[in-house]
């Protein structure tokens, strides 16, 4: 199965993140995002200071490593900013009915 790569940049310190892997850049994103809009994380308090990247993907049955040679921006952590006092919304996602069972415990 392939694993999409991705680190975070932070122009202050003139380093990447170590990569983090996703399913897809949508995941990575949001993932993103959620660090973004805690209230007092790194991420939330300097918009400006970092940009998260897709560096590669990685192949978890064989281990191996793709880089991207041309590293690809995917916007910085303003991008992803909610206004003050927004929620992330979330789909809504049915949960199944579980069957129960009848009867006393033995």
């Amino acid at each position: 199965m392939q694993q999409e790569l991705f680190s975070i940049f932070d122009i202050k310190g003139v380093v990447y993140t170590p990569p983090f892997s996703a399913i897809n850049t949508a995941v990575a994103q949001r993932s993103f995002a959620e660090s973004v809009n805690e209230k007092g994380h790194t991420f939330n308090k300097y918009p400006d200071d970092f940009v998260l990247y897709y560096v590669g993907t990685f192949d978890t049955e064989t281990a191996s490593i793709l880089v991207n040679e041309n590293l690809q921006p995917l916007g910085t952590a303003r991008d992803f900013l909610l206004p003050y006092g927004s929620i992330i919304d979330e789909p809504e996602v049915p949960i199944p009915d579980v069957p129960t069972t009848s009867g006393t415990p033995a």
